[in-house]
């Protein structure tokens, strides 16, 4: 007999409306938004809350970006474990892009699709922490959970409504004459019902393979975790419904802000102490009163980054270098410095 077992990382009030349930507020605030005339305001002013972000929206990822520094840099233990990654990588990426337009070009464009990877295994990261907090091995199951994961996120946009959005970066290539990259948007939306056929195909059999493993681990031992299982059921519809549809409009919008959310609440709660310690609060002899201005400090900092962000990137060819080597950086760390796996969380 299937039975779920309950362990939160935060509590159940933080862990429903920044983890768990986030997916679907993040449509909830889109429909409120569309419903009290947001985005026409916006639009108004010259402002677009779209997938490049020129407004809030904009602003409030490009904030969660830097949040990143903050357990890579800012974290003592984590920083040892890799130091020239975090010392040396950000050098060569702004001087590579700065010298060379191919790169800065290629870079953007990879930046894209990284993206969709990366924002597809914040999911599969909290659910291994779940599996984690009810005790199962966190080998079990976990290539399994890569690939659901991908296959939920990834598959609605390569055969749902927002692929050309996704593949339309690839004209960033025109002005360096590289027609046959410029052309991969043109071949996309030729043979994107191929695509979605081929994503429906891989569904119907992966779904099944995925749940037949879970109920073998199951007979061994294997407990699982409501929160995990409540996670992966709303946002795999999020994302269906999302990108596959782009219902609203605002595809780009529900999945950045929900992602963005999330990794929000996962840096505080994991590093509030070094947030702490970054800001040399260790005076204030108030827990409490330390802890608050630590979480103002921290939003200040990560919100001014997303500010100056969005209101220089397209008046500076530095800035711009400079907002994408956050990105990059951001979606490379993330992989390897919060690892259930190496007990790193």
């Amino acid at each position: 007999m299937l039975k779920l077992r309950s362990s939160y990382i935060a509590g159940p009030v933080t862990d429903s409306v920044f983890f768990i349930f986030t997916p679907w507020l993040a449509y909830l605030v889109a429909g409120i938004g569309l419903w009290l005339g947001v985005e026409e305001y916006f639009a108004r002013h010259g402002f677009q809350l779209d997938k490049h972000g020129d407004a809030i929206g904009g602003m409030f990822v490009s904030a969660h970006l830097f949040a990143v520094f903050f357990r890579s840099h800012g974290n003592p233990r984590i920083f040892k474990l890799y130091p020239a990654r975090f010392v040396l990588a950000p050098v060569l990426l702004v001087c590579g892009m700065l010298s060379s337009k191919w790169i800065l070009v290629s870079l953007s464009v990879l930046a894209t699709w990284w993206d969709v990877y990366h924002s597809s295994l914040q999911t599969f990261g909290l659910g291994r922490i779940y599996d984690m907090k009810v005790g199962n091995d966190a080998q079990t199951g976990r290539r399994l959970d890569i690939g659901m994961n991908l296959l939920t996120y990834a598959g609605p946009i390569l055969g749902g409504a927002t692929l050309m959005d996704h593949m339309n970066d690839f004209n960033e290539f025109l002005p360096l004459g590289a027609t046959p990259l410029v052309e991969i948007p043109n071949y996309a939306s030729a043979y994107h019902w191929r695509l979605t056929a081929a994503v429906i195909a891989i569904a119907l059999v992966y779904v099944p393979f995925y749940i037949w493993n879970y109920l073998r681990y199951i007979r061994k031992g294997y407990q699982v975790s409501l929160q995990k299982a409540l996670l992966y059921v709303v946002t795999v519809t999020t994302s269906i419904y999302a990108w596959g549809f782009n219902s609203f409009g605002e595809a780009f919008f529900v999945m950045n802000f929900f992602h963005a959310v999330q990794y929000y609440a996962i840096v505080w709660i994991y590093e509030k102490k070094t947030i702490q310690d970054v800001f040399r609060l260790g005076s204030i002899r108030d827990a409490d009163t330390r802890k608050w201005t630590a979480l103002a400090l921290f939003l200040l900092v990560i919100m001014a980054w997303g500010v100056t962000d969005r209101l220089v990137q397209s008046k500076s060819q530095f800035m711009l270098v400079l907002s994408l080597t956050v990105t990059l950086l951001h979606f490379w760390y993330d992989g390897f410095i919060w690892s259930v796996r190496k007990n790193q969380v």
